[in-house]
């Protein structure tokens, strides 16, 4: 309900200095300040975390993390999924530092990580997946310490973590019986209970539809896999267009033609050039979205055959972090499948992907650091990522229709 709270009073304060509507007035300016600050939070992460890495390379990464559509689509959308994406990226952030810096002891560093999440959840129950986080990174550095021998260590550890749990739970309970007195489900799942296989073959979890490719906006495409309706969501300007079937069942001629000046006719061309556009982001997503495999892959490789090294390169908070977002995914779905549905679609997993993207890429820079080969590789990267930034920032606003 803080997303509420906080529009309410933002009105209110508004209405004293603005005459007419405060709402029309205010949140344009509201929605550029926030986004400004998502912005600045991804600048700075990799800036200020990847500092071995040219500067013109951590650029285009910033380009790339802020340009993905469901990023763009997010930060002009005045709802709940921005705030909540932006803290649960501080807490990562601070998970991720604190492994980094070895600083598993400090209770500032947990508390801190706490409080975010905290607020997060506030904003929005998908908080709770940076809580899971918390609670299991605690889990797996205590493991380790106690397999070590590191008794004291560990004690320290769950003192710290053990502090900042009531600042988490408390949010994560007012939130769900603030919810309860609106709907059934806290979680905001509005599809009556159905057996999975009823909806879907089992292949949906295991296959990617290649369709997109060739009609890259359409509800139904893609619906045959749950990967193919993220991949979509990410790479694509998915709230904007979506729900409009037009662009599967309207001949390629209407829709570069002026429509019906009827006045009941709302629909808009879309330009030639713009439907070209989405479609080459879907190839251009490709490699990008590798760089992003690659960086899943090296933090489960360095878990489980380099783990006393792990912690420190943050490979378990991004392999934490990965697992429980998806996994979130897929238990709610199969327990309300529904295509149709965000349950699927859900904006809070961009900064997930922007952060394995960010990860990938320096690992995949890291890796070829001394190969013959490593200056060709840095070019190839840099310029999948000029292309794609290009491409999103031409897509940016289709014509609704």
């Amino acid at each position: 309900p803080l997303f509420y709270y906080m529009s309410a009073w933002i009105i209110k304060l508004g209405s004293r200095f603005i005459t007419g509507d405060a709402y029309v007035a205010l949140i344009p300016s509201v929605l550029y300040a926030v986004g400004m600050i998502w912005v600045i939070l991804i600048a700075l992460w990799v800036l200020r975390s990847l500092r071995h890495i040219p500067l013109f390379l951590r650029s285009l990464m910033i380009c790339v993390v802020v340009l993905f559509p469901c990023n763009t689509m997010m930060s002009v959308m005045y709802n709940n999924d921005l705030p909540v994406t932006l803290f649960s990226a501080l807490t990562i952030w601070a998970l991720w530092l604190m492994c980094r810096t070895n600083q598993l002891t400090s209770k500032s560093r947990w508390l801190r990580a706490s409080i975010l999440a905290g607020i997060a959840t506030l904003f929005k129950l998908s908080g709770l997946i940076v809580v899971g986080v918390y609670v299991t990174l605690a889990t797996y550095i205590v493991i380790q310490m106690l397999r070590r021998q590191h008794t004291d260590k560990a004690r320290q550890v769950i003192i710290a973590a053990s502090i900042g749990l009531p600042l988490m739970i408390a949010p994560w309970v007012y939130n769900s019986n603030h919810t309860r007195q609106y709907v059934e489900n806290e979680f905001g799942v509005i599809i009556e209970s159905r057996n999975v296989w009823d909806v879907v073959y089992p292949s949906f979890f295991f296959s990617f539809d290649f369709d997109i490719f060739d009609v890259p906006f359409a509800f139904e495409t893609g619906s045959s896999s749950f990967w193919t309706l993220q991949y979509l969501t990410l790479h694509n300007d998915y709230y904007n267009h979506w729900y409009s079937r037009a662009y599967k069942y309207y001949p390629p001629d209407q829709l570069f033609t002026i429509p019906s000046q009827r006045p009941t006719s709302d629909r808009k061309p879309i330009p030639y050039t713009r439907l070209i556009d989405a479609i080459t982001l879907q190839v251009l997503a490709l490699p990008i979205t590798g760089v992003m495999i690659l960086g899943v892959c090296v933090a489960l490789y360095r878990v489980l055959f380099r783990n006393r090294f792990a912690l420190r390169d943050g490979s378990v908070v991004l392999l934490l972090y990965f697992g429980i977002a998806q996994g979130a995914q897929l238990l709610r779905f199969i327990s309300h499948p529904d295509i149709y549905g965000v349950i699927i679609h859900a904006r809070h997993l961009g900064f997930l992907y922007g952060f394995t993207f960010i990860v990938g890429s320096w690992w995949l820079l890291k890796l070829t650091k001394h190969h013959k080969r490593s200056k060709l590789i840095s070019l190839g990267l840099a310029t999948v990522m000029i292309a794609y930034s290009l491409v999103a920032i031409r897509l940016m606003w289709l014509p609704p229709i």
